[in-house]
C-alpha cells in the first residue's frame, strides 16, 4: 500500500469488510472491530497495539511481520 497512513480506524465504518491490506505505512495503533474480517495484512508498520484477534472470529490470515509488537 505505502500511503503513509497513520490510522486505519475509519474502517470501523465498514463492518462488512472482509479484507484489509495496509502494509508499508506509518500505523502505530489499531482500534477497530471488524467481525467479518478474514484477511489482515499490516506488515511493515510501527504497530504497538491492536485489537485481540478473538474479536475477529472469521480471521484466517493475519500478517504482522516487521512491526513493534
Amino acid at each position: 500500500s505505502s500511503n503513509q497512513l497513520e490510522s486505519i480506524d475509519w474502517l470501523n465504518l465498514l463492518k462488512q469488510i472482509k479484507s484489509v491490506t495496509a502494509g508499508n505505512n506509518q500505523i502505530r495503533l489499531v482500534f477497530f472491530e471488524l467481525p467479518r474480517l478474514q484477511f489482515l495484512d499490516i506488515r511493515n508498520n510501527f504497530l504497538e497495539k491492536m485489537p485481540a484477534l478473538s474479536e475477529m472470529p472469521h480471521l484466517r490470515t493475519c500478517i504482522l511481520k516487521s512491526n513493534n509488537i
